[in-house]
Order: C-alpha cells, then sequence, then structure tokens
C-alpha cells in the first residue's frame, strides 16, 4: 500500500477523473494527548512502515476541522495520506477507459469451469461457453464458491461494513477524518460527507441491521457536533461484504490446481487500495513473469502437509 496513492492518481490521470483521488491527508484525533499515547502500538507500526505524521493540539485540530466537537483535544495528522472522492464513479470510469482500450464485458453468472489436462480452457456462463487461457478469480465472497469449483479452499469471511453518508454536508469537513475512540472514519466526497467503518459479523445471507448504521450516524454527530445533520431517512446509506482472510492478508497468486487460474481477492477492508497493485503482480503472472512478491499471499498458505 506504501505508493497507492501515487499509482490511484495516475490511473485516475489517464481515465480522465483526476478530481476524484485527492492528497489532502488524514486526521486522526484523540480526546486527549494520553489517550494518544495508549494508542503508541499503532503509532510505532505506522513510524516502521515510513508513515510521517506530526502531532496537534486543538487550535491546530480546528483549524484543519472547524466542525470537530470540544471532546478531542489532541491529534496526529498523517501528511501522506489520501482518499477517493468517489469510489463508484471511479470505478465506473476506469472501466470505461478500460473499454476505450480494448476490455470487452460480458455480464453472466459463471455456471462452470472447463478443465483440460489440469488447465482452465473456458467457463460456462447463463448456458453458453466461452474459451479462455488465463482467469481471475477476483470475486470478493462470490470467490469461494469460484474457488470451490475448481477444488480449492478459501477461507473467506464477510466483515459486513455499513456506510452512511448525509447529502450537503461535506462542506463541513475537508479533509478524511478518524474518530479514535468511536472508531470509525469520516470521508467528504462528491455526494455528501460519508461515515464508515466499525465491523459485524453475520451469517451469510442475513438480512442488514440497520442499527449498526445509526450508530455511525449518531457517532458522526457526537464527533461533528456543530455540523447541521438530519434523521436517518435523510441520508443515504447501505451495508457491503468485506471479503476478509483468517491472517488478514489477501489471497493473489494461481491456483495450485488448476494451471492459467488466478486468484485476486480477499482484501478486507483495503480492496480499492490494494487494487493497482494486485493487478500489477496478476498481469506479471499471466505474462510469465515470476513474482516472487506474492509469495506471503498465495492460496497454499491455507493447506498444511499439502492437505488443506
Amino acid at each position: 500500500m506504501a505508493d497507492s496513492a501515487a499509482r490511484h492518481s495516475a490511473l485516475a490521470e489517464a481515465a480522465g477523473v483526476p478530481e476524484l483521488i485527492e492528497k489532502k491527508g488524514l486526521l486522526v484525533v484523540y480526546p486527549n494527548k494520553a489517550a494518544y499515547e495508549a494508542d503508541a502500538l499503532a503509532w510505532s507500526l505506522r513510524r516502521e512502515n515510513n508513515v510521517v505524521w506530526k502531532t496537534m493540539e486543538r487550535p491546530e485540530l480546528v483549524a484543519l476541522c472547524p466542525e470537530l466537537g470540544e471532546r478531542y483535544q489532541y491529534g496526529a495528522f498523517i501528511v501522506d495520506g489520501a482518499h477517493c472522492r468517489s469510489p463508484g464513479g471511479y470505478v465506473a470510469a476506469l472501466a470505461q477507459y478500460a473499454e476505450n482500450k480494448g476490455v470487452r464485458y460480458i455480464s453472466g453468472c459463471a455456471e462452470k469451469f472447463l478443465i483440460d489436462g489440469g488447465k482452465i480452457s473456458g467457463v460456462v456462463y447463463n448456458g453458453n461457453k466461452i474459451a479462455c487461457d488465463h482467469l481471475v478469480i477476483a470475486g470478493g465472497m462470490g470467490s469461494v464458491e469460484l474457488a470451490s469449483q475448481i477444488g480449492d479452499r478459501l477461507p473467506l469471511v464477510s466483515e459486513r461494513g455499513y456506510h452512511v453518508e448525509v447529502p450537503g454536508a461535506e462542506g463541513g469537513v475537508s479533509i478524511p477524518v478518524m474518530m479514535s475512540d468511536l472508531k470509525f472514519g469520516i470521508t467528504p466526497m462528491t455526494g455528501g460527507l460519508r461515515a464508515a467503518g466499525q465491523v459485524e459479523f453475520a451469517l451469510k445471507g442475513a438480512a442488514p441491521d440497520w442499527r449498526r448504521a445509526r450508530i455511525l450516524l449518531d457517532c458522526l454527530r457526537e464527533g461533528l457536533p456543530r455540523l447541521k445533520i438530519g434523521g436517518f431517512s435523510t441520508t443515504n446509506h447501505w451495508m457491503g461484504n468485506r471479503p476478509s482472510t483468517p491472517d488478514c492478508l489477501p489471497v493473489i497468486g494461481p491456483s495450485p490446481k488448476v494451471k492459467g487460474v488466478y486468484y485476486a481477492t480477499g482484501h478486507g477492508h483495503l480492496g480499492l487500495v490494494s487494487a493497482p497493485l494486485t493487478a500489477e503482480f496478476i498481469a506479471r503472472l499471466i505474462a510469465g513473469d515470476v513474482v516472487p512478491e506474492v509469495a506471503p499471499y498465495t492460496v497454499e498458505r491455507f493447506c498444511r502437509g499439502g492437505k488443506e
């Protein structure tokens, strides 16, 4: 993730939407200096990974985020933080850019994989067949079922995440803010001010529990008490499945069972951030290169002694 901001900026520029990737930093706020110091492990890990930040007292925090509640008196500003102002708009622009480059999209349900001599040879979708020499499984939580069709086991679980977006409120915050004690983030988006974070584990297919989204809205009000925020019905809210692994690392690399099949999934909370480098790894693998960087991420790490 070290150079993800630069990679996304380059992609957004190529796709004609440079304004959707902004590098304004990230503000992490605490009730006081003692709370910041109690979080020393997290900051030491950031330091080891060359993250640069500067600590701030209340006046500097308010200068960056005028709506910040009085409870926050100390914080850290991560200088190189960046954010995407519209993930949906950005991905749509990338899809169009790829299509302009010759990519052809086919929409349908992958019903069966065709394997010939241990190699992938095609996909059956909606009763149709399409031949292929290479196949990339990048289906989020759907990757589990797809992998099982070729004999690979992906131990993914959904970390369900709720989002609340307040239309028209983005002017109240100009940079992303992380509330350390409430464990959620606030991001200014093209469609409003978005609050997201926290995690819910639930059974597959369980209906959303919108109390989770209401909690986020309450946290937003608590963190930014001076910002005018309407009731829950005035917000845009949704729930999504974050495909996560037991060791919190993604699954990137070739299938040990079928030649020509590659995985690019299981990124948890970091799918968008990690996508450009993941794509580069996959492209290099398909081109026949040796890619030692994917060694920690292969699906084979979930096998012990050659057995799943």
